[in-house]
């Protein structure tokens, strides 16, 4: 009876905070921070890493807790960004509601709201246009959202070409957390100890192994994959090299995250 309860009050709330807000942001415009041919992975994940980080700088600023980023909601959050170029609604290609896209055996919310863009991969253009827009805006400050999820992709042949989605959901007071959450941080933030030598695995040098430095390991790895400069000092490749061969790869990202998710588990961290 109680998870029945929740199931209806989630789709109330969600009609109730999402209904009625789904508007061109950013039309046509050339003012992207990617060139969208060149886009690889890594930049699709700095974009919505930096785009989670200003939602919490927000809300912040006027003294509401941060959200947590999950994987799931990013991963569902894309298809809703892929479904946008079809219908830029909040109403999805099959005419149901953008909320049937959210698993509620995986994430029982309490509230939930969407907010689009298209037009721009500019953080900074996108974000600002949502915040002069009292409905979006309503969606990232609102006091009882706890998680989010980001999407976004590039479809050359559409009217918008880039297209944007972010899910919002607010938990119950007695939820356990999701899977893989974590608070955002910014990529392209100054690491705090670039020149020393830093802690195995600790990566942004802030002294704590987190989800973060997974993802710093992993664009560094990408990058080099494709033959670019890591973005890493020396200091960092040597905390992020945690196989200890000498080389950066994906199973040292794999590691890093499996450590950090064990440690904030309470468990005793072992690196494998």
């Amino acid at each position: 009876m109680k998870n029945m309860f929740k199931k209806m009050v989630s789709m109330v709330s969600a009609m109730v905070i999402t209904f009625g807000c789904s508007i061109s942001i950013i039309k046509n415009t050339n003012n992207t921070s990617v060139t969208a041919m060149a886009a690889s992975e890594s930049e699709y994940t700095e974009l919505i890493e930096d785009m989670a980080v200003k939602f919490n700088e927000a809300r912040e600023e006027l003294g509401l807790e941060p959200l947590y980023i999950v994987p799931y909601l990013n991963d569902i959050a894309q298809i809703r960004a892929e479904e946008q170029p079809t219908a830029y609604s909040h109403y999805r290609p099959d005419g149901s509601f953008f909320d049937t896209v959210i698993d509620v055996d995986i994430v029982d919310y309490k509230t939930s709201g969407e907010i689009l863009a298209r037009g721009s991969s500019d953080v900074d253009a996108i974000f600002t246009a949502w915040k002069n827009s009292p409905k979006h805006w309503a969606n990232i400050t609102k006091p009882a959202a706890t998680h989010v999820g980001i999407g976004l992709i590039y479809d050359p042949n559409s009217e918008g070409g880039w297209y944007w989605s972010a899910i919002f959901v607010g938990m119950w007071e007695d939820s356990a957390p999701l899977d893989g959450q974590r608070m955002p941080s910014a990529i392209n933030d100054d690491v705090i100890h670039p020149d020393d030598e830093l802690l195995l695995g600790d990566v942004t040098g802030d002294g704590i192994i987190s989800p973060s430095d997974a993802t710093y390991a992993l664009i560094a790895y990408t990058n080099i994959s494709s033959g670019m400069d890591s973005g890493l000092t020396e200091a960092q490749i040597a905390a992020a090299d945690v196989n200890g061969d000498g080389v950066l790869t994906g199973s040292d990202a794999t590691m890093i995250l499996n450590y950090a998710n064990q440690l904030s588990s309470g468990l005793t961290p072992e690196w494998n």
